[in-house]
């Protein structure tokens, strides 16, 4: 055979099977390996392929763009307070804390004023360096009708006399010591209705010279005993003093502790205290 011949048989010849493709040998498996390896095979069955979106991108819940709006910009709305658990700690005293927390604060107004509550606070918190400043803030423009001392003796009440008597009182009130100037205060805004009671003392001196005529201090005085009965002698004899110089200075009284009778602010108090009823049914 020539080399040409030995070549051409090796190419036409079938090649032998390889180790790879040789049939894998049979195995015997136990009747028990067997269903171990088919309950394996169930199993992976049964769970479910999971997506990986699913696992990284997990679902977003639609917004309710108008209820949201609608929460945001309703008025007045009251906030929201949950109770708190009930139990032997916390429970209804938890709840009446956060209820008590969640009440808004109202500032109440005085329904008779033109102020705003703001403007209401800001006079409260005013400070006066005179007690007549005081006075005229409060009045304001009546200030006039009640700082009116006495009648004129010709019986003509005039603007220009009512203006000088304005004056002329606050003069004398700035001129009284402090304890005078505050019991005048306290007259003065009474009897124009920017306090609801009159000071127990100076009501006293009234009721006492409607009823003896005068009003004394000192040993003996009507006064003096009245206040001693309630009071230490020292603060009666302190009131009772502060409070007669206070009556005579605004002409209330003349200085023997009598009556003066051209006084406005006595017949104004009387009609106020009901005095001049009862001095009109006596007569």
């Amino acid at each position: 055979m020539t080399d040409l011949d030995a070549l051409l048989a090796e190419l036409t010849t079938e090649p032998a099977e390889t180790a790879a493709e040789a049939p894998a040998p049979e195995l015997e498996l136990s009747p028990a390996e067997v269903e171990a390896l088919a309950t394996e095979a169930e199993g992976a069955e049964a769970q479910p392929a999971v997506n990986a979106k699913d696992v990284s991108e997990p679902p977003v819940a639609e917004l309710d763009l108008d209820a949201l709006l609608a929460d945001v910009t309703a008025e007045g709305a009251a906030p929201v307070v949950e109770p708190a658990p009930s139990g032997k700690k916390g429970g209804k005293k938890a709840e009446r804390k956060a209820e008590k927390k969640a009440e808004p604060t109202t500032l109440a107004a005085d329904p008779e004023s033109a102020d705003t509550p703001a403007e209401q606070v800001k006079k409260v918190r005013q400070y006066f360096a005179k007690k007549t400043d005081r006075i005229a803030a409060k009045l304001g423009a009546n200030l006039a009708d009640f700082t009116l001392l006495e009648l004129p003796e010709d019986g003509e009440l005039t603007p220009e006399y009512i203006e000088q008597s304005k004056n002329s009182t606050i003069e004398i009130i700035d001129g009284l010591g402090v304890k005078p100037q505050q019991r005048a205060t306290l007259l003065i805004e009474w009897l124009a209705g920017k306090q609801t009671k009159l000071n127990d003392v100076i009501k006293t001196a009234f009721e006492l010279l409607h009823k003896d005529g005068v009003v004394q201090m000192g040993v003996g005085g009507n006064l003096m005993a009245a206040l001693g009965a309630r009071y230490s002698q020292a603060s009666a004899r302190a009131m009772g003093g502060n409070t007669l110089l206070m009556l005579k200075a605004l002409k209330v009284l003349q200085e023997d502790g009598t009556a003066n009778e051209r006084s406005v602010i006595l017949a104004v108090a009387n009609e106020k205290l009901g005095l001049a009823g009862e001095m009109a049914a006596a007569a």
